[in-house]
């Protein structure tokens, strides 16, 4: 097991440069709650780092220099060495299996532990304990009165407040999560994927969840219910593709067909999995986001891998926002300003002389933008307006569709 090393002005050149290993520089600050939420992840890719990786951390509060050096704007960033050279570089909070692929495919080689063969569940709900359940959704529901709970792509528990997930025991550490609660993990992001932050949105799914219920095939479920769900109008917010339309279709019959048990080829998952790739640039976001969700579904990940199910919730917020642009009345042109915004505002940096714009410029260029494009600025500002209100039907929906898979939900069966 790799320990992970603290980084300082002084031992940077040893520590980094003159590294006889692959290096993964961390920098990070304790103010920074996405810092702290990568931490864990990061100690669980430094087990893995063997002979060929090193874990290193550098704070830029104490060393605000760093920035500069390493060019890095925001935090947390991720710098990649070989041989005392940058070869890359993330920025922001990554899941373990994205980390994983990207030490692939940098021909870093990690040492795998053995895979969990089982997709059964572990326990039952609450180990079949209405007490025990009486704890944790009092404790649920008191952070939620006192506002301490925090809708995040990424799950945290920190200072005293977080995703709801996380606010149920305290951590974000999805083996805490299943040891203490005998909930699946996956069914933790699932519900984190609903957004129920207040205690009327988290009530309901309080009722419907059964000590000893087997809660394993609700997070795919819940995916299910997304694609199928009538009231969001697929059929239109689609049309610019045929082939998404029937790749949805195609991921929905082959679902239908693994919850009800039956055996499926890796293949039948692989076909569908290639073919949705193929619309990866496509024009249209909403088609793009939908595609990349069905590859990621094609094969499902398996209950117990919380992280992989990170990776599917998070698409699926992105085809949420698309669902609920739609329903707002968002037109093919509106959903693409969000990517010409970023590549106009790019532009205009890389046409600086010195390849930054000056906060003057910024402002002067936010003023230029607007004035440009008041009827999209106004239509975003209504949607983002009280408390993401252009994404109030769409959770709402969800939120109903897990209540409802929750109280459907079969008994843990331990055999």
């Amino acid at each position: 097991m790799s320990d992970i090393i603290t980084v300082t002005e002084e031992n940077l050149d040893a520590e980094v440069y003159g590294a006889s290993k692959a290096v993964l520089l961390d920098l990070w600050a304790p103010w920074c709650a996405p810092c702290r939420t990568l931490a864990p992840i990061l100690e669980k890719l430094s087990a893995l780092g063997g002979e060929s990786l090193t874990i290193a951390k550098m704070d830029v509060e104490k060393y605000p220099e760093a920035m500069a050096r390493f060019g890095v704007r925001g935090i947390p960033a991720l710098l990649l060495f070989k041989d005392g050279k940058e070869i890359s570089r993330e920025v922001g909070t990554k899941t373990l299996t994205q980390l994983k692929d990207w030490m692939a495919n940098s021909d870093i080689k990690l040492s795998e532990p053995a895979a969990i063969p089982t997709d059964t569940a572990m326990f039952g709900a609450f180990y079949g304990d209405p007490q025990l359940k009486q704890f944790f959704c009092d404790r649920l529901l008191a952070h939620a009165q006192q506002g301490e709970i925090i809708s995040d792509n990424n799950a945290y528990w920190i200072e005293g407040s977080g995703t709801p997930g996380a606010a149920w025991v305290h951590s974000a550490d999805p083996v805490i999560f299943e040891r203490l609660t005998g909930l699946p993990a996956s069914f933790s992001i699932a519900m984190d994927f609903t957004r129920p932050i207040k205690s009327a949105e988290l009530e309901p799914i309080m009722q419907a969840l059964k000590p000893g219920s087997d809660l394993n095939n609700v997070p795919l479920r819940l995916t299910h219910s997304l694609l199928s769900e009538a009231l969001f109008d697929w059929q239109n917010l689609l049309s610019q593709s045929a082939l998404i339309t029937s790749l949805r279709n195609e991921w929905l019959g082959l679902c239908e067909r693994y919850l009800a048990g039956n055996t499926l080829s890796e293949q039948d998952w692989k076909d569908l999995a290639l073919r949705a790739k193929a619309l990866n640039n496509h024009a249209d976001p909403a088609v793009r986001n939908t595609a990349e969700l069905i590859s990621t579904l094609s094969p499902p990940p398996t209950a117990n891998n919380a992280d992989g199910w990170t990776v599917v919730f998070r698409l699926a917020r992105t085809v949420m926002y698309s669902i609920g642009q739609h329903l707002s009345n968002w037109t093919l042109q509106d959903r693409q300003t969000e990517q010409r915004r970023w590549d106009w505002f790019n532009e205009k940096q890389s046409q600086s002389a010195s390849g930054e714009l000056s906060q003057e410029e910024i402002h002067a260029y936010r003023e230029q933008w607007f004035s440009e494009n008041e009827a999209y600025q106004l239509k975003e500002a209504v949607f983002f307006d009280n408390e993401l209100q252009g994404l109030h039907p769409v959770l709402d929906c969800m939120r109903d569709h897990l209540a409802t898979l929750m109280r459907g939900a079969p008994p843990f069966n331990p055999n």
